[in-house]
């Protein structure tokens, strides 16, 4: 969440084969060049209003400068199993005669 780390580690690389790096997933790195912690800060940010203040609220919060275009793309990443998600969830179906209260 603080700035780039960097990892050194052995590659096993074969021509026609993807490369293979035993140690990232010993060390559980992520995929892309962000944290997870940054990841889910860019997404809650994001979510929240603009892009710009995002951004503003990441480099004041972790000292981690992201533009917006990178605070966008990580929150648009952040939601890509929405329709996922509510898909897998239990639908409450109500019965007749069932009243609905809001307030």
């Amino acid at each position: 969440m603080f700035g780039p780390v960097t990892v050194r580690g052995l590659t096993y690389c074969q021509p026609g084969y993807a490369s293979l790096h035993p140690a990232d997933g010993v060390l559980n790195l992520p995929a892309e060049k962000y944290s997870p912690g940054l990841r889910l800060l860019a997404a809650r940010e994001g979510a929240r209003g603009s892009f710009a203040d995002a951004a503003e609220t990441i480099t004041r919060t972790s000292g981690q400068r992201l533009g917006n275009r990178q605070v966008e793309e990580l929150t648009g990443r952040a939601a890509v199993d929405f329709d996922q998600f509510y898909a897998q969830r239990p639908r409450h179906l109500s019965l007749a005669g069932d009243v609905l209260v809001g307030s």
